[in-house]
């Protein structure tokens, strides 16, 4: 095989697994962050007061830097300077709060300060995703003075170095250039094209097959991967809205094209599972020479074969079949056309995190009225999640003093970052399960990684760098990766300070599980965001808008309206948006039910797919230029109208809410 064709393949494979490359710009960022900011911190030291070490505010600079990367890939320079200037003052009146916290009083007053903190810090994200980031270094700032306990002297040391670890954050922000919507979009659009690619060469997989295990194997992939597609679809459409120049093209021609060869997609990778079971050999080895040639990217081929297909007049699924790769395959091989709407605005389905990432369930928790009294129901999410983390972190920091005086601040760390990015109990609940994972995992990995690399501290500083960059780079994979990867960078933390062996690396494990129990417990039990009742607004809110598509669609062609098939393109993405929400929302369900009950959630969600895949098939079918073809067969316009209001009356039916389980 040419050596271009498997790097090809490899940063195909790549492009898939990273579409838009936000994990990659979140771990670079962080992992130069980090660097730059201990050597910062390095210098900072040995010229200040080499007599304190430079252990300490290497720390102090590297955990601030790495913290407040992910607020570096906003697209304004001046919101990220903006950044740079509050998190020395955050993070800074973290170590003073707790200064005199510890002055005032003993323990009891350091865990309410502790508490307190943790409102401010979580009340703070109301504000917007940078308070997010903010809140978390002033937190941070508390919990490593009370972590390292550092003198008066110290302290000053401490605060004098962050304002240059700040410097140097920003610095690496603006070399690294991380928001480039020009790039993320060429990017997006090569990981669509690979993951196309993938699902064919699986339709032709299954149609070769005769194993009925491996049939089944391979329709289960076919439809992870067509979801994973579904995602890559709706990032392009994200990143169309913030590109800045289309020199052959329009956002709204990149929409529409990707929509159809999406609609095409579909009916393909259905008809060949279909074939694969259902049809005559003859009509399956003709399904299978078009497939074949679709996957090996030989569009003239795949046209002559489907084209072969049709003059057979062949039944109404297999000439849609036809149709369809014909379109698939013209879609592929011709270069994208500018169209005539280039003043409309373009408004994308989706909105993205400022790394680049489609949101999570935070996006539907806010609109999810919590389980309790009347009074809590008209909080803020970020109140609620305030109390929560406050109380969890209180109690968890009471229970780990059960454990170790010295190290009981792991177990309140671990409450209050369990409730950064979740909202819902399923969410914490999953959250907490994975930290433990990979805390367990991490500190049993760390025994003989410490004990064969020893306290160079040139060696440590590569191994937290190198960690940083696979924890970043994997978190979007799995929360365990990076628990994993910061587990190993604290064991090596502590191993050049002297500190570690196997009884701390007992206590941490156990300071972790007491705070995810913790944490877990008290989103159960105060002010909860059920994740049932979450799925339930997901699936109502899909159903909207499944309705409206579909009854603007009824119009069209009842009335013989003209066809806005921006506004129909934008609708149909707005269906798939909502389509990912559910799936995201009922994430958690999937890591705790088991049995007949995991077979339910899954066969729903691969309904509310089918929805999903219908309403596309419903705007592609539309005509771009009116529906006054349509006029000449009243007969067919009457029975499509009564089959989309049919539909409709349908999903009304199950927008109705149900009692919460």
């Amino acid at each position: 095989m040419p050596t271009s064709t498997v790097t090809s393949r490899v940063l195909d494979r790549v492009a898939r697994l990273d579409p838009g490359r936000a994990a990659w710009r979140r771990a670079v960022t962080a992992t130069a962050s980090l660097g730059a900011a201990l050597v910062a911190g390095y210098g900072y030291s040995t010229l200040i007061a080499p007599a304190h070490g430079a252990a300490l505010p290497m720390i102090t600079s590297g955990v601030m830097a790495m913290q407040t990367s992910s607020a570096m890939a906003h697209p304004v320079w001046a919101a990220r300077l903006r950044v740079a200037l509050w998190a020395p003052l955050f993070f800074g009146s973290g170590l003073l709060i707790h200064s005199v916290a510890t002055a005032l009083g003993g323990i009891a007053v350091e865990i309410v300060a502790f508490a307190l903190m943790t409102f401010i810090a979580v009340g703070v994200r109301r504000f917007g995703p940078d308070f997010s980031v903010l809140g978390l270094t002033g937190w941070t700032g508390f919990f490593i003075s009370a972590f390292a306990a550092p003198s008066l002297a110290e302290t000053v040391i401490l605060l004098g170095g962050l304002p240059i670890a700040a410097c140097v954050t920003f610095a690496v922000s603006i070399l690294l250039r991380p928001h480039r919507p020009q790039n993320a979009l060429a990017h997006v659009l090569r990981a669509w094209t690979a993951q196309t690619d993938a699902i064919l060469a699986d339709a032709e997989a299954i149609l070769r097959q005769t194993n009925m295990t491996r049939r089944r194997r391979t329709a289960q992939r076919i439809l992870n991967r067509s979801r994973h597609l579904t995602e890559i679809s709706l990032l392009a459409d994200g990143w169309l809205g913030q590109a800045a120049s289309f020199p052959k093209t329009t956002p709204h021609s990149i929409r529409s094209h990707l929509f159809r060869m999406h609609t095409a997609v579909d009916t393909v990778v259905r008809t060949a599972c279909d074939a694969a079971d259902r049809l005559d050999d003859l009509r399956a080895h003709a399904v299978h020479g078009i497939v074949s040639a679709l996957a090996r990217h030989d569009s003239d081929l795949a046209i002559t074969r489907s084209n072969q297909l049709l003059d057979g007049r062949e039944s109404v699924d297999l000439a849609r079949f036809a149709t369809d790769a014909i379109a698939l395959a013209t879609l592929r091989r011709d270069d994208l056309t500018s169209d005539e709407h280039l003043l409309v605005e373009f408004v994308p389905a989706a909105s993205m995190a400022p790394d680049g990432s489609l949101g999570g369930s935070a996006s539907i928790a806010p609109m999810v009225r919590p389980r309790g009294g009347p009074r809590t129901a008209s909080w803020h999410l970020a109140t609620r999640q305030a109390v929560q983390a406050s109380l969890a972190v209180a109690i968890a920091a009471a229970a780990g003093l059960l454990l170790s005086v010295e190290h009981y601040t792991w177990a309140a760390l671990t409450a209050f970052i369990i409730f950064l990015g979740t909202s819902t109990r399923g969410d914490i609940a999953a959250k907490a399960i994975y930290r433990a994972i990979g805390t367990l995992t991490g500190m049993v990995l760390a025994i003989p990684i410490v004990l064969a690399t020893g306290a160079h501290p040139i060696v440590v500083i590569g191994i937290a760098l190198l960690c940083c960059a696979v924890g970043y780079y994997l978190m979007s994979v799995s929360y365990v990766y990076l628990m994993l990867c910061t587990s190993l960078a604290v064991s090596e933390m502590y191993n050049i300070m002297g500190q570690f062996n196997s009884a701390f690396a007992a206590i941490r494990i156990a300071e972790v599980l007491v705070g995810s129990i913790v944490a877990v417990l008290v989103a159960t039990l105060v002010v909860p965001i059920s994740t049932t009742d979450a799925i339930t607004h997901a699936r109502q809110q899909l159903f909207r808008s499944i309705r409206e598509l579909l009854n603007t669609a009824a119009g069209h062609i009842h009335e013989q309206r003209p066809v806005d098939h921006h506004e129909m393109l934008r609708m149909g993405k707005l269906v798939e948006e909502h389509t990912r929400q559910l799936s995201v929302v009922a994430a958690p369900l999937r890591v705790f039910r088991r049995g007949r009950s995991a077979i339910d959630i899954r066969v729903a969600l691969r309904k509310y797919d089918e929805y999903c895949i219908h309403t596309r098939r419903v705007v592609s079918s539309l005509p771009e230029h009116g529906v006054g073809a349509l006029g000449e067969c009243a007969d067919l316009r009457c029975r499509l109208h009564e089959s989309l209001e049919a539909l409709s009356e349908k999903l009304s039916i199950e927008m109705k809410p149900k009692k919460a389980s």
